[in-house]
């Protein structure tokens, strides 16, 4: 437990894990259906997205495990603080609980149906949908590529709430899809150095620069808040996305002023849902 204990902090700190599902839960469940928000349903759509996402922390430690023990030799696996084995417990019952929460969330079989194509491409970011050497190339396909999952996941909302195809809910998607590609680059928005003190090129700043990256991710929270105003007809999501966009902008571009950008955006938007 200890072992359990350790990794979980290092690496799936719960204390910032669970209130971006919570968030991105309520923006899912909010943006893709008028009709009122159902509580219940959101809270097993949380679940199943913090299963979801240990599930992937935990395949992406043997899919990384040869760059991370070359570059990042004091993180727990590669320090031998926690076994291989025990990784692959947790993702047993991290995809035992996601699989649950489906089923429960969607209420019938034929609408659980929807999350399998969901499964099966965060089972090819597993594997890096057999290109590991050309994503690894081509840094920014790499990004898009696995950021395309959030389509799926909110195909599969849409279907448990109801939604019809209508502009309201291809405005919802991209809300969605924008929101956890401005979560991805906050989670990698740092510039990294192995022991040998060498920059690795692994995270946004250090492949795009810090200029591009902030652009991107001001882009990013620029669409939220338009379309998020757009929809729900408040001026507090343009608002809020102006004050986040100038705190990383004027925050000297570091890894807090992101984090409280990004803070910012997914409290903000999921309040707007929550008492529109």
């Amino acid at each position: 437990m200890r072992a359990i204990a350790t990794y979980f902090a290092e690496r799936f700190p719960l204390t910032t894990v669970v209130p971006v599902a919570a968030a991105t839960a309520l923006v899912l469940v909010g943006f893709v259906s008028p009709a009122p928000i159902n509580w219940t349903q959101t809270t097993i759509v949380a679940i199943a997205f913090i299963a979801f996402l240990l599930r992937q922390r935990v395949t992406d430690e043997f899919k990384d495990s040869g760059h991370d023990g070359a570059n990042y030799p004091n993180r727990p696996v590669q320090r031998g603080v926690i076994r291989r084995s025990t990784l692959v417990g947790l993702g047993i019952a991290a995809f035992s609980v996601e699989i649950a929460s489906v089923f429960v969330a969607s209420g019938s079989v034929s609408k659980a149906l929807w999350y399998i194509p969901f499964l099966i491409w965060s089972a090819l970011t597993s594997v890096e949908f057999f290109a590991h050497r050309w994503l690894n190339a081509h840094f920014t396909a790499y990004f898009v590529s696995h950021q395309v999952i959030f389509v799926w996941l909110a195909l599969w909302v849409c279907q448990i709430r109801g939604s019809v195809l209508e502009v309201r809910t291809v405005v919802g998607v991209v809300v969605v899809v924008s929101l956890m590609a401005a979560v991805e680059i906050v989670r990698k928005f740092e510039i990294r150095r192995n022991t040998a003190g060498e920059i690795v090129l692994d995270t946004y700043p250090a492949v795009w620069g810090a200029n591009r990256t902030v652009t991107v991710l001001a882009a990013l929270y620029g669409t939220v808040g338009g379309l998020v105003w757009w929809q729900t007809g408040s001026t507090w999501p343009a608002i809020i996305s102006v004050i986040s966009v100038l705190a990383i902008a004027l925050g000297k571009r570091d890894t807090r002023s992101a984090q409280l950008s990004l803070v910012l955006v997914l409290l903000g938007n999921s309040i707007v849902t929550a008492i529109r």
